[in-house]
């Protein structure tokens, strides 16, 4: 499953398991790029090639209270909903981002302890008004308003950084998140880092903390609206 914002899921797996994830800007892309909106039609179906080799899938579109098939794969046909070239890409760019984000065999250890440590940062993200929140520094640490530093919203590492939470809370949480985090890149080993990336710790995107503090919103901690990740 992917979100328009890129948040993703995969799973779940024999027990249950769950891998939850955010897209780069690039990857989700590569679905939008395929994806019109108003492309629907009636469905073409093709007998499937000889050298097909993907399993059995399909490509469901949710918006709102609209669902839609676009993309059915079987063990005689392959149906299309839209256009078949744009068909085509659109099931081939999910199934290279399912091969990229859905390591097999599943579950595994290493999401599974990249998990945990994400999976600490919604409870330490409560809030009532914008004052409780702030942006957090790569170790943990509440940035207080107003500092002049460097907020890191993407680095090589696979684990993805807490950039917004409440302060008192990520404070107190503080040796807990670190001692999370150091046990997912022990299982890990090579493979907490990044493809294509030269380092763990380089800060790839990110944002001046002065210039967009965190917000209230919801009931949650979270990046300032003006931020666009």
């Amino acid at each position: 499953k992917v979100k328009s914002n890129g948040t993703y899921e995969v799973g779940p797996a024999a027990n249950g398991q769950i891998h939850r994830g955010k897209l780069t800007s690039t990857d989700l892309k590569t679905v939008t790029d395929t994806l019109l909106l108003d492309s629907t039609s009636a469905e073409n179906c093709a007998p499937r090639a000889n050298d097909e080799t993907a399993p059995l899938d399909q490509v469901v579109f949710k918006q709102r209270d609209r669902e839609a098939t676009l993309v059915r794969h079987n063990g005689s046909e392959i149906c299309y909903a839209i256009a078949t070239e744009q068909g085509k890409q659109l099931h081939k760019a999910i199934r290279e981002l399912a091969k990229k984000h859905y390591p097999l065999p599943f579950p595994d250890e290493c999401l599974a302890s990249i998990d945990a440590v994400e999976e600490l940062y919604p409870a330490l993200s409560h809030c009532s008004v914008d004052a409780e929140c702030s942006n957090i520094d790569q170790i943990y640490s509440p940035i207080p308003i107003g500092e002049v530093q460097y907020v890191t919203t993407r680095t090589c590492s696979r684990i993805n950084p807490m950039i917004a939470g409440n302060a008192a809370a990520v404070a107190g949480a503080q040796l807990k998140l670190l001692a999370a985090r150091d046990a997912a890149k022990s299982v890990c080993g090579t493979r907490i880092k990044r493809d294509a990336c030269a380092q763990i710790d380089g800060a790839l995107e990110g944002f001046q903390n002065h210039r967009a503090p965190a917000v209230c919103g919801q009931g949650t901690c979270q990046p300032n609206p003006s931020l666009y990740f």
